[in-house]
């Protein structure tokens, strides 16, 4: 049976309906309920992460279980689509929705609006996570970048040759920005501002969002054992929590085993805290998870903040003291909702070593880690100065902040990263995404340079400075120049990826590996990155990189170009 409803010139649905079958029922709960006690419409996915649906026209596949009257549900979604309640809308379609797999439009979306309304489903009791939505490895996934992203590149006859320098050598992997406009094929891949974010947002999206499925969980098992815990109450759920960590735990390559050690939800005065613990073993290695969520349900623009610790049984040793411990990420995910089009959101991660075994990593997260007055990792104490402080195994420190619309993922968006603890500047996206509200399209201004060290406390430390172009080969310096690399794409509503915009200046990214930023007649290197240099490849290479706009500086010039620093960065 297929059923169309129309509401306005500009807004259809078209629901394909199968009778009968699987899923779960649908949860009668109001947003505003929800929103008391847990936070809805919070994700950490990238803005250019995109996953099947469309804007404009959602085609689904819906199961509606035979004791469900379809008549209700779909009352309620049509009066969703009267009243302009999107957030609504989204939350009972949702709540038919096996996410990842039924949804089968022509277009795209930013996942992130899916991911947090599968959020919303599970902790209204409509939904349980299963392993395809939140595996057991999402809380362990390490930094890939994308292949566009800062390659390893060949070079002989360098022109800042000085004696005692390698005149011909290999620049290490990371160090060189956008090396390519795409990823992957050249002439069909995804831009590289699109893929790189996503790659570089990718392991605090999976702990995060894995995070708060854990949570919503916690919060719908408290409901269906007699609702959640009345002020200086603690609800225990930790049975329950066990049943849905055993369908987590993978089986292969290596058998897992482990067990929930504790799960509960406690009510403060109107603020609620959803506590997780848990073990596991396999391959020889102990695993920990831990979690803890604070949500200020006392409003409706609410605040609260998200940590988490996971160690993946990996030995370390302590910098300041040399201890043996186990290697933790951490991560910590400060939230605040303005209003219904505005979520403020901060999320960092970084390694530390936690002396002893990995029961010593609790939820008393400031035994072990460094935090900010908010709560937040503090991105300027290292373990060189704190046996608290972050390490430089894995990808250093993690910093991003985004200022967004929940329905529409309009906003901006900033990702700095340092991998050593001594580096003098860490490396830096920002990204303003914009909506046209005629066509649905999504557009995207990206820039990429180098910013402060995440040590730095200054004022402006934060700010986009430029681009550096020699990093890390002969002569090299670390004064970033006043230009930068800038993409401008484009997420047409009838598209099914991103893409470059139409227009001349829209992929500003190609320089030579110099100081200077271009390279003379007789220096080569690796332009196309493929492994082998032609006999005149990178001669004569000049900067096509963007430039300041007069009198201002790179942040000054992003500015005028419509981003603003995202308030909790």
């Amino acid at each position: 049976m297929k059923i169309i409803y129309k509401t306005s010139a500009a807004f259809s649905i078209t629901v394909l309906v199968a009778c009968g079958g699987g899923g779960g029922g649908v949860s009668t709960e109001t947003t505003t309920a929800i929103t008391a006690s847990y936070p809805e419409g919070v994700s950490a996915s990238s803005p250019t992460a995109v996953t099947a649906s469309s804007s404009t026209t959602i085609t689904a596949s819906v199961n509606i279980p035979p004791n469900q009257k379809f008549a209700n549900w779909i009352d309620t979604l049509v009066a969703a689509v009267i009243n302009h309640n999107s957030a609504q809308f989204i939350h009972t379609l949702q709540a038919a929705l096996p996410f990842g797999d039924a949804i089968a439009a022509p277009t795209k979306v930013p996942e992130g609006k899916l991911i947090s309304a599968y959020i919303s489903e599970i902790a209204s009791g409509a939904k349980i996570p299963t392993v395809t939505n939140l595996g057991f490895e999402s809380f362990f996934k390490s930094y890939v970048k994308a292949d566009c992203f800062g390659p390893s590149v060949a070079y002989t006859l360098h022109d800042d040759f000085v004696s005692g320098a390698n005149q011909n050598g290999t620049l290490p992997s990371g160090d060189l920005g956008m090396w390519l406009a795409r990823e992957s094929n050249q002439t069909t891949g995804r831009p590289c501002s699109a893929a790189q974010l996503d790659s570089l947002i990718n392991p605090i999206k999976q702990r995060t969002n894995a995070s708060m499925m854990l949570s919503a969980r916690m919060r719908a098992l408290a409901i269906s054992a007699g609702g959640l815990p009345a002020s200086g109450a603690t609800v225990d759920v930790t049975s329950g929590m066990d049943t849905l960590y055993q369908s987590l735990l993978p089986t292969t390559p290596v058998a897992v085993t482990g067990s929930v050690t504790s799960a509960t939800v406690s009510n403060a005065g109107g603020v609620y805290t959803y506590t997780f613990t848990a073990l596991a073993s396999g391959g020889g290695k102990n695993k920990k998870i831990v979690i803890q969520m604070v949500h200020d349900g006392t409003a409706t623009n609410y605040t609260g903040r998200l940590t988490y610790a996971t160690t993946g049984g990996d030995s370390c040793t302590q910098a300041n003291g040399g201890a043996a411990g186990v290697k933790t990420s951490v991560g910590t995910v400060r939230y605040l909702r303005i209003s219904s089009s505005e979520t403020q959101l901060s999320a960092r991660s970084s390694n530390v070593c936690v002396a002893g075994t990995r029961n010593n990593v609790t939820t008393t997260f400031s035994d072990y880690v460094a935090l900010t007055s908010n709560n937040e990792i503090d991105p300027a104490v290292t373990e060189t100065s704190n046996v608290k402080g972050w390490t430089q195994e894995g990808s250093g420190f993690n910093r991003y902040a985004a200022t967004y619309n929940p329905s529409t993922l309009v906003g901006n968006y900033k990702f700095a990263w340092q991998a050593g603890i001594n580096d003098d500047k860490s490396r830096m996206f920002t990204m303003v995404v914009q909506r046209d509200s005629t066509t649905e399209d999504l557009s995207a201004k990206a820039f990429f340079g180098f910013s402060g060290s995440m040590t730095d406390t200054s004022a402006g430390a934060g700010n986009l400075k430029g681009m550096i172009c020699n990093w890390a080969g002969p002569a090299n310096s670390h004064t970033p120049g006043n230009n930068f690399q800038f993409q401008s794409i484009k997420l047409s509503s009838t598209a099914s990826d991103w893409d470059f915009a139409t227009g001349s200046g829209t992929n500003k990214i190609s320089y030579a590996p110099t100081v200077s930023c271009t390279s003379g007649a007789t220096m080569k290197f690796d332009v196309n990155a493929d492994g082998t240099l032609g006999a005149t490849e990178g001669n004569s290479i000049t900067t096509d990189l963007d430039v300041v706009d007069t009198t201002k500086s790179v942040q000054e010039t992003i500015e005028a170009r419509g981003f603003v620093n995202p308030a909790l960065y």
